[in-house]
């Protein structure tokens, strides 16, 4: 109850963290919860309303979105757990797929595993291990991209999502990432020359229903 609150206070750390102290709980260890989102973050993410928008952690959980975001990919931030990130739900569920083009899957297979890996190394900690460990016992596909090694962080990358209510969406994305903080601001720009923009314009007047239509 404490964690909602000051989320939805929006308080910084130090703000976060005198609640905790006053009701006699020791403050969450910040080396190892990542769910407290930056004001900092929020505050940009408010200004943001023509492009979608949302903060993730680097391990791929959605902590907040704008209303465009919830539009073209659905609540997020309804999942918990290893199921609150993309790449658990990329692995496990194969309606997550469904919004992308089958061309896009192998591609975005290995670009997950790669940035998980990275995230894994660089945190050390058991919310990442666990996340590994459950994917190997769930996906032989993610088990057999393990085997490669790869690591990369995601920084910047095309998207393409084949959303239901106004198809097929062109998406530059670019990862804004606070190190300290491991947490991301992910930024989806309508790719030059594709009809995007005019789609998204579209699925902003569609509202509540066209996140509804979502399911990604």
């Amino acid at each position: 109850m404490l964690r909602a609150i000051t989320r939805a206070l929006r308080l910084t750390l130090d703000e976060r963290d005198h609640p905790f102290r006053l009701a006699g709980h020791p403050p969450p260890d910040r080396t190892r919860s990542d769910d407290h989102v930056a004001p900092s973050l929020i505050g940009v993410l408010d200004r943001l309303s023509d492009v979608p928008a949302q903060v993730m952690t680097d391990l791929g959980a959605t902590l907040v979105q704008n209303d465009l975001a919830r539009a073209v990919f659905g609540d997020l931030t309804r999942p918990r757990g290893a199921a609150g990130t993309v790449v658990y739900r990329w692995f496990t569920d194969p309606s997550t797929r469904a919004g992308y083009p089958v061309q896009d899957h192998a591609t975005e297979s290995r670009a997950l595993v790669a940035d998980l890996r990275a995230a894994a190394v660089r945190r050390a900690d058991t919310q990442a291990k666990d996340l590994v460990e459950r994917l190997l016992r769930a996906s032989p596909e993610f088990e057999a991209l393990c085997r490669l090694h790869s690591v990369g962080v995601m920084r910047s990358r095309r998207k393409r999502i084949q959303h239901p209510a106004v198809g097929l969406l062109e998406l530059d994305c670019q990862m804004l990432v606070d190190e300290e903080r491991t947490q991301i601001l992910a930024l989806f720009s309508p790719a030059a020359g594709t009809s995007t923009a005019e789609r998204l314009t579209l699925l902003g007047s569609l509202g509540p229903l066209a996140a509804e239509r979502s399911s990604r």
